[in-house]
Order: structure tokens, then C-alpha cells, then sequence
């Protein structure tokens, strides 16, 4: 359960509009995102989400959360920060997202690399950011610092 005051500020970091809309996103790039169940993702301009590492009933796993200017009903990501060029290439990406291609899903490199990539700068950057006037929740897929 989350206290009132976390609540609270999820909801005015969701309400913001001070977000990096669609047509200024770099593909491949790590941005600090506020989404349902992520605060850092890899922009895939492919399925226009973020790549996100997800935990869910103790799978860890990629999933994609679609931008927010994407659909009314299924955008969950508010990109706010542009942090760093992840090593991810578009065509990483995109081959990620069509069932059946080399490198695709459940602990093919690929996605093992990806999940691996963004729990170690999900750690880094929280960190790195700690100071900053954002809003970040503790989540229980990261070791403690």
C-alpha cells in the first residue's frame, strides 16, 4: 500500500505535459519515462512504446509501454529526460517486437541483454537522479544500493 503523499505526487507527475512528445524521441535512446509499471525505458519508434523491463507475478521480462500520445486507451508512458544512447540498434528493436525472428523472446540474448541493460541503469541513473526535482518510487525488482 502507498502512503497519501506517494499517491499524490504520482498523480501530478502523470498529469505533467511538460513531456517529450513523439516526434522528438531518438530511437535507441534510454529516457526517464512515468509509465504503469516503469520509470526508464528504450525508445522503439517501431511500436512507438518504450522498452521497459517488467516484473509480474516473479518474471522479469521486456514489455512495451506505448506512448502516451500513442492511444487514449493503452499510451502509459510520459517520457521526461533523455538520459543516454543505449547499445540497442533500431533493428534490435524492431526484431524484438516480431514473434519468430532470430533473437526474439524468453532468454534469447537479445532480450536478455536488454532486461540486464536497463536493471543496471534503472540503478544508476535512480541514483545519479536521486537529487533531481523528479519523482521516483523504490521498486522491489532492484537490489538495495
Amino acid at each position: 500500500m502507498i502512503s497519501n503523499e506517494e499517491y499524490d505526487a504520482h498523480i501530478k507527475e502523470r498529469n505533467r505535459e511538460d513531456y517529450i512528445k513523439v516526434g522528438d524521441l531518438e530511437p535507441g535512446w534510454l529516457y526517464y519515462i512515468h509509465a504503469r509499471n516503469a520509470h526508464y525505458g528504450i525508445w522503439n519508434p517501431n511500436s512507438f512504446s518504450f522498452v521497459i523491463r517488467r516484473k509480474k507475478f516473479n518474471c522479469i521480462y521486456t514489455f512495451d509501454e506505448i506512448h502516451w500520445d500513442m492511444s487514449k486507451s493503452f499510451g502509459t508512458a510520459k517520457p521526461f529526460k533523455k538520459l543516454e544512447l543505449s547499445p540497442f540498434s533500431q533493428e534490435d528493436l524492431r526484431a524484438r517486437t516480431i514473434k519468430g525472428e532470430k533473437n526474439d523472446y524468453w532468454g534469447k540474448p537479445l532480450e536478455s541483454g536488454i532486461l540486464e541493460y536497463l536493471k543496471t541503469k534503472g540503478v544508476y541513473w535512480d541514483q545519479l537522479l536521486a537529487d533531481a526535482s523528479l519523482y521516483f518510487v523504490e521498486r522491489e525488482d532492484l537490489e538495495p544500493r
